[in-house]
């Protein structure tokens, strides 16, 4: 598994239309952040299928500057962090990662779905 294969299965579910709707999501645009086109149901499809995904791939779909990409990535750590067979230290260095790359995460989408995480 990795950032580029999550990226891959992603983009199969791309729809012309859709960044326009995500967009409106946004109250401001921060003139960075880019949309896929992804509804947000694939996203969380497509993460909990790359759910075993480790932390560098994690990492890398962080640099992303695709939305749903990023939010791919909150979504596979989310996954992880719940799983009650994830040990301590892994749940602690997934924290580590969200605090580290804390600044890609710029939309309260992405702190809603780390509140998921016990």
């Amino acid at each position: 598994m990795t950032a580029a294969k999550f990226i891959e299965k992603l983009s199969t579910f791309r729809n012309e239309k859709e960044p326009d709707k995500v967009e409106k999501f946004f109250k401001e645009n921060d003139g960075i952040t880019k949309h896929f086109g992804v509804k947000f149901g694939n996203v969380f499809k497509t993460a909990e299928e790359f759910s075993a995904l480790p932390l560098e791939e994690m990492n890398k779909l962080l640099d992303n500057d695709f939305y749903e990409v990023r939010m791919g990535a909150v979504s596979i750590m989310s996954f992880q962090a719940g799983n009650k067979k994830t040990p301590e230290e892994k749940k602690k260095e997934l924290f580590q990662l969200y605090l580290l790359r804390n600044d890609r995460l710029n939309n309260w989408e992405y702190y809603r779905e780390l509140s998921l995480m016990p």
